[in-house]
């Protein structure tokens, strides 16, 4: 494509110069010869890119000392086709900075959502991760924490597009872990997870989206196991979705689950690097570790992983990322089928699961002035010791038994009546046990 003229041939030449990493990402040419060292520096800002794209990624590196060896890594990893993924890895490649969101709960909630380049939950490890990778002076990368402690995917889905900027490049799910375990897929559940999934999908930017799935060992019980069972309906049903939608699926389980079964350094399981530990599935008490040894076990709690645990997540995201890269390196063009029978996005998989759009929402804060008449509800925390406004889950409780009924704003064009119940937690004192469970029903005006 460069024709005779020499200073094209000198051009083809520069591109041959090795290229080698420098600290933090940083491309060095290093020059074999005065001739190449005399060329035009608009032909080296040109090459540059090119080069690094040839070269970079031949040797991956990531900030912190992996807590997965690439074969455990690679795994875990079903990337689908890449479509997306590649997208956002030629958007790094060309030097631009990408925004990623994450929706999830409290595994993935960050109680200070401004630290991302200090934590060591896995969104900030792979904050750290990218911009390690691809440093900008200028613009950062953004990424924005839309998680909330204690949710499904339900809770988000009515509002993505207020949840999540309609042109971010990456939108990370994080729900299994509170997702219903026993559903089925045509359950209220499951359809509000698809949901969840075609309206991230349908934003205008075309985000990728990646479906992060957590694995709690100590609460795999069933068919005669008492923890540490390898299948659940939920992931397995999650990761079928993911098929369908083409979307990336990554399995804690999968990286994990013979680490933890070995006893692994690390990934331990026999005890909580936190307080003892009771299942409400089997009654079985998991004692803590000595703060001495706490670093060997992966669980803070029945649930929660420890900064072990969440590097380990970290991976597998940084994992797909790069094989992103790597795919948008090797020059192998990723051909698709036109045809005009073919959509964007699919019908859904569920049988009668329509879309249906959402004309108002309120969450957080918002939701407190939306409420004009009320009775027997207050707006208070949940938990007011906790730290940040979604951490103490602040909302409209009630503490007394039976209907009560509350006014939505004429904006909202709706009333809402709820029952208030007891839950069916012995172990709760009877205040908690009436505010933690309420069975709503929304009337139209």
């Amino acid at each position: 494509m460069f024709g005779s003229s020499s200073v094209f041939r000198g051009f083809k030449c520069l591109l041959q110069v090795p290229v080698r990493m420098g600290a933090r990402g940083a491309s060095v040419l290093q020059f074999s010869s005065p001739y190449l060292v005399g060329l035009n520096t608009i032909l080296l800002a040109l090459v540059l890119p090119i080069a690094a794209r040839r070269h970079d990624w031949l040797g991956l590196r990531t900030p912190w000392k992996p807590a997965l060896t690439q074969q455990e890594q690679q795994r875990a990893i079903y990337a689908g086709s890449g479509t997306r993924m590649r997208r956002v890895a030629d958007k790094l490649l060309d030097g631009r900075p990408i925004s990623v969101y994450f929706l999830g709960g409290s595994i993935t909630h960050l109680q200070d959502s401004s630290d991302w380049s200090g934590g060591a939950k896995y969104p900030q490890r792979l904050y750290q991760f990218i911009n390690f990778t691809f440093p900008h002076r200028q613009v950062l990368h953004k990424f924005v924490d839309r998680s909330y402690p204690a949710t499904p995917a339900s809770y988000a889905m009515p509002c993505v597009e207020s949840l999540v900027a309609a042109d971010a490049d990456v939108v990370v799910v994080e729900y299994t872990m509170n997702e219903n375990r026993t559903a089925e897929f045509d359950s209220l559940e499951r359809r509000e997870y698809e949901q969840l999934l075609r309206r991230v999908l349908r934003l205008p930017g075309q985000p990728a989206v990646v479906l992060l799935h957590s694995y709690a060992w100590l609460l795999a019980a069933g068919d005669g196991v008492t923890e540490g069972l390898f299948y659940t309906n939920t992931e397995g049903q999650l990761a079928t979705l993911a098929q369908f939608y083409d979307v990336p699926s990554l399995s804690l389980r999968a990286a994990v689950w013979q680490l933890m079964q070995a006893g692994i350094d690390g990934f331990k399981v026999d005890k909580v690097s936190g307080q003892a530990f009771t299942s409400h599935l089997t009654g079985r008490t998991v004692p803590a570790a000595a703060k001495r040894e706490a670093d060997g076990y992966f669980y803070m709690d029945g649930a929660h992983p420890t900064a072990a645990g969440h590097l380990a997540m970290a991976e597998l995201l940084a994992g797909l990322f790069s094989r992103a890269v790597l795919d948008a390196t090797s020059g192998l063009a990723l051909h698709s089928r036109t045809d005009d029978r073919l959509t964007v996005l699919p019908p859904a998989m569920i049988p009668n699961n329509p879309d249906q759009p959402t004309a108002f929402c309120a969450m957080m804060e918002e939701f407190q002035h939306v409420v004009k008449a009320h009775a027997g509800f207050e707006y208070k925390a949940l938990n007011p010791n906790a730290a940040g406004f979604a951490a103490q889950k602040w909302g409209w409780l009630a503490t007394r038994p039976g209907m009560v009924k509350k006014q939505v704003s004429q904006h909202a064009k709706c009333r809402m009546q709820f029952k208030v119940i007891l839950a069916p937690n012995k172990q709760a004192d009877e205040e908690q046990r009436v505010l933690l469970v309420a069975v709503s029903v929304i009337h139209r005006a």
